[in-house]
């Protein structure tokens, strides 16, 4: 199992989030031609194919010693050659992507979800293409595309289900490769609407397979609590090692879970075995759990954001939740999170944080729609061997800028986990940073953290999905940090006219909406 985070955030559903697991040291992003160097991938829900508007697509930029380069960049759509189906309207191939080694050949495979494919004559059933990995990064040798009506994988597909809607990969202790978590949150669970289940496929030499497959929902046999309506079980996904046994486990997001009569949202935690996860240990978290700070409100949500990082340095990961929609004091829907630290024997509530823009020693105040912790991220940005955090508030006004949106970083330490001390804020309007922040740009959208240079320190990715280049609106932008604690220190800004870039920016593509590690 390597030492890595995948995060992620995507809009509306998620960024699909991928996996952390403990280390003393940066991680590699998702390393699509095994060379060492994370390798980000750009998804383009919104790209307008010949004959397919919003059919979809993914760039990926390539890692090397000087960080991301154009050079070898690649442009993938079911339009690509050899890629299986074909781009149709209102697809949104790239609404979430996560990168794993599937086949356990050393190179990461990347997993695309496709939430609004129709299966037959099931519209918006949802589908994922799986790319593999090589020496020369990702090809279209042997790719694969999975539905709920593939062979072998349980459930069925459904009108609007979604499925791939999230999407994080992992290695919970089962066999050879990493598995794909796939969130299908919108599915029925028998005549209970929407309530949400996530699909769970094994890794194996030959990649993905449909053999010893699973299906996670909160009727489930073991698992905590139960399905009620429109909960949205697998809103969001993220792979950790919370309790430092060398397997990965799956935290779920469940939007709007019912905490008592409230919709206050809540996060599932299933264990990995020597036999894959298991409901044995599971555990239900929510902010009327006993020990967690703060109370569950209606329209808190854990919509599209849950994260982990080992912040505290002691081998164990720690999962964040975010509440985009929490409201601080007479302050409506200014977000905060939510720390739940590792242990050896699973999460704790001991020593539980929660974090806003009120709080002393916090950049920034809150503010009401702000949105703080739509999107988060963990990686060790300043190299000194613990996680740090990185929270979007993609709503974030900057004087009388509005929806310029901004990033919040939160260092770790050795044995005390988050603190304030050294907590930055970055914009747009940051010295030295690319771009200017304007209205409606929505940074923070989405968040990566991963190491594409090698150099021990994490890059920051941030996804403003709405910005204009030139005079094309919502075309979208990607800045990448190569030191977050540095705010305006060297930083790159990617879109679909940087030089080497394939295609060309357009209206409404909304590049970096999805922003896997």
């Amino acid at each position: 199992m390597r030492n890595r985070v995948f995060l992620l955030s995507s809009v509306v559903a998620v960024l699909g989030c991928l996996p952390a697991t403990a280390q003393a040291a940066s991680q590699v992003a998702a390393d699509f031609n095994g060379d060492g160097l994370g390798d980000i991938a750009l998804g383009v829900p919104e790209e307008n194919l010949a004959g397919a508007g919003n059919g979809g697509a993914v760039n990926v930029i390539y890692g090397t010693p000087a960080g991301l380069d154009s050079a070898g960049s690649q442009f993938w759509s079911q339009d690509s050659a050899g890629i299986e189906d074909v781009p149709e309207s209102g697809d949104r191939f790239g609404h979430a992507v996560a990168g794993g080694d599937f086949n356990a050949d050393g190179f990461d495979d990347m997993a695309v979800g496709v939430q609004r494919e129709d299966v037959g004559t099931i519209v918006d059933a949802g589908a994922v293409n799986v790319i593999y990995g090589s020496a020369t990064g990702l090809t279209a040798t042997g790719n694969q595309l999975w539905t709920q009506d593939s062979l072998d994988v349980e459930d069925v597909a459904e009108t609007g289900d979604l499925f791939g809607g999230t999407l994080s990969a992992g290695e919970s202790g089962n066999g050879a490769g990493e598995e794909l978590a796939i969130g299908t949150q919108m599915d029925n669970i028998g005549s209970i609407a929407d309530g949400g289940l996530v699909n769970v496929l094994y890794g194996s030499l030959a990649g993905l397979t449909a053999a010893g497959d699973q299906v996670w929902h909160e009727n489930i046999s073991g698992i905590e609590d139960a399905v009620e309506g429109t909960e949205q079980f697998g809103s969001a996904l993220a792979w950790a090692d919370f309790n430092g046994d060398g397997r990965d486990d799956l935290a779920v997001g469940i939007a709007r879970e019912f905490v008592g009569s409230i919709r206050g949202g809540g996060a599932a935690v299933i264990y990995g075995s020597a036999t894959g996860l298991t409901a044995t240990g599971d555990q239900m978290w929510d902010q009327n759990s006993t020990g967690i700070e703060d109370t569950a409100e209606g329209g808190d949500m854990v919509r599209s954001s849950i994260a982990a990082g080992d912040f505290d340095a002691d081998g164990r990961d720690d999962l964040v939740l975010g509440f985009d929609g929490e409201n601080i004091g007479a302050i409506s829907h200014t977000g905060a999170a939510n720390v739940i630290y590792g242990t050896s024997t699973g999460l704790n509530a001991a020593d539980d944080q929660f974090w806003h823009q009120n709080l002393p020693g916090i950049e920034d105040n809150s503010e009401g729609g702000d949105n703080l912790a739509w999107a988060l991220t963990a990686g060790d940005f300043d190299g000194d061997g613990d996680d740090d955090l990185a929270l979007g508030a993609r709503r974030e006004d900057l004087g009388s800028i509005v929806n310029a949106g901004v990033v919040n970083v939160i260092p770790g330490s050795p044995g005390g986990g988050l603190t304030d001390a050294g907590d930055v804020l970055i914009s747009q309007d940051s010295p030295g940073v690319e771009e200017d922040a304007e209205t409606d740009d929505e940074f923070g959208s989405a968040l990566f953290a991963g190491d594409t240079n090698g150099d021990g320190r994490d890059e920051l990715g941030v996804g403003v999905i709405l910005e204009n280049v030139g005079t094309v609106a919502d075309a979208g932008v990607t800045n990448v940090f190569y030191d977050a604690f540095a705010q305006g220190g060297l930083n790159q800004l990617w879109h679909q006219d940087s030089v080497g870039i394939d295609d060309k920016v357009e209206d409404g593509d909304r590049l970096g909406y999805a922003l896997p590690g």
